[in-house]
């Protein structure tokens, strides 16, 4: 039977339950202080790959079940392309995730390493060009009925009691919103700056404190990386000089100079992604937040869970 839905936040997880909920035949209703490019979702270089998300077997299904939504949205105006991704390491080879099967990795040849890596692999992941990405889940979300609500939500309760289901996607905001403990800042830091000569998506991830990634869109290069436990949203030009100085080593970023600077919060949750229904006076809840660095990456499989809950 129809609802009233009301969505709590306008991130992509916020977009993308919305959507599948509009899709289910409901009636939906973004509640959310931020219009979508005003949110974290706007900040990161949103190439698919779980990150920072937990637990690995959930993780893995809604990251598969999303891969597999990317590909049919490649050829639409979505932003959605394909695209080689590598990850690079210095001292040991880097674990291949539990999703990829093996047939989808090929590891590297020395030649084919940055300098100063010694193994690396790569295989084929979506990229969603960011914002086109977000502009067309927000185009979508109009289109198919979904309402827009500006303005602060302080509290749950704060939601009109007509909506009698809440689907909680207040990212990093839940920490307020839900005084969950559990819930903790990972502050990313990028540099945007024009393309590269060349194209080029890779990770090194092997350390915290020399994390580097660098993804090259459509009308420039995004350039990290950082993550420190951390809520400050301002960003030192120290911490930019050291994001450019890291990846002047690959290919075609050598002579990249200091741009636009952004930071985003993750919000993570040790205890594992937040995805469960209950009931708070008398009304459905259902939590969909703690996504990590993963909310791109399991974003629709999440969503199709929210409306088996709702459901």
């Amino acid at each position: 039977m129809p609802q009233d839905v009301a969505v709590i936040g306008a991130g992509v997880i916020g977009l993308t339950s919305a959507i599948e909920l509009l899709k289910a035949g409901h009636r939906v209703t973004i509640f959310a202080r931020e219009r979508p490019a005003n949110t974290t979702s706007a900040v990161p270089a949103a190439i698919w790959f779980p990150y920072h998300a937990r637990p690995e077997a959930d993780v893995n299904r809604w990251a598969l079940a999303t891969r597999e939504r990317l590909r049919s949205l490649v050829g639409e105006p979505a932003g959605v392309r394909w695209v080689d991704f590598s990850r690079i390491w210095v001292d040991s080879p880097p674990p291949v995730e539990t999703w990829a099967k093996p047939e989808e990795v090929t590891w590297l040849k020395r030649e084919e390493l940055p300098p100063g890596f010694n193994f690396g692999y790569r295989i084929s992941v979506p990229l969603m060009e960011n914002p086109t990405y977000m502009r067309y889940l927000q185009d979508l979300f109009r289109d198919r009925g979904g309402i827009f609500k500006e303005g602060e939500v302080s509290a749950i309760a704060a939601v009109p009691a007509s909506y009698r289901t809440v689907v909680n996607c207040s990212g990093y905001g839940a920490k307020a919103l839900c005084s969950d403990p559990e819930l903790r800042p990972g502050r990313g830091v990028i540099v945007l700056a024009g393309g590269v000569s060349s194209e080029r998506h890779l990770v090194h991830d092997e350390h915290v404190e020399t994390l580097m990634y660098v993804v090259s869109r459509a009308d420039d290069c995004v350039l990290g990386g950082c993550d420190v436990s951390s809520d400050t949203l301002a960003a030192s030009r120290d911490e930019a000089t050291a994001i450019l100085k890291r990846c002047a080593i690959i290919e075609g970023c050598s002579d990249i100079r200091l741009n636009t600077v952004e930071v985003g919060i993750r919000p993570i949750r040790d205890a594992g992604v937040c995805l469960k229904a209950i009931v708070v006076d008398g009304r459905t809840v259902v939590h969909n937040y703690g996504h990590g660095g993963a909310g791109f990456t399991l974003s629709w499989g999440c969503a199709e869970d929210v409306v088996g809950f709702v459901e």
